[in-house]
């Protein structure tokens, strides 16, 4: 993640804006997924730091954290379903990208849409 922001930045002169994929375990740590949400945590921060640096560059920059999703891997590991499907995660990023409000930085949690 840290690599491709840097070599994404080298194409954006004229703006843009960066999602980088977090976790609502970047936000709460769950027991048994330390590593896990210690990662995510990293996420987080990294994309507070790095859009602070941007703010002046008409570069946005910000997380996107969905809770479980059903995804093949989440089928692998866990089987059944999950609480997000991966429409939604994608219906969370579009709504970001069309907010001109968010912080810098902000990690926004996935929520439920009605379609």
């Amino acid at each position: 993640m840290v690599h491709s922001t840097f070599e994404a930045l080298k194409h954006m002169k004229r703006g843009g804006v960066i999602i980088n994929t977090a976790s609502i375990a970047g936000k709460t740590g769950y027991p048994g997924l330390g590593v896990y949400s210690g990662t995510k945590f990293a996420v987080i921060g990294f994309t507070e730091a790095v859009a602070q640096e941007l703010e002046n560059k008409g570069i946005g920059m910000y997380a996107v954290c969905p809770g479980a999703t059903q995804t093949r891997m989440w089928k692998e590991l866990y089987g059944g379903q999950a609480e997000y499907k991966p429409q939604e995660v994608a219906g969370e990023i579009l709504n970001m990208l069309k907010n001109k409000n968010l912080k810098p930085g902000a990690a926004i949690n996935v929520k439920h849409h009605k379609a």
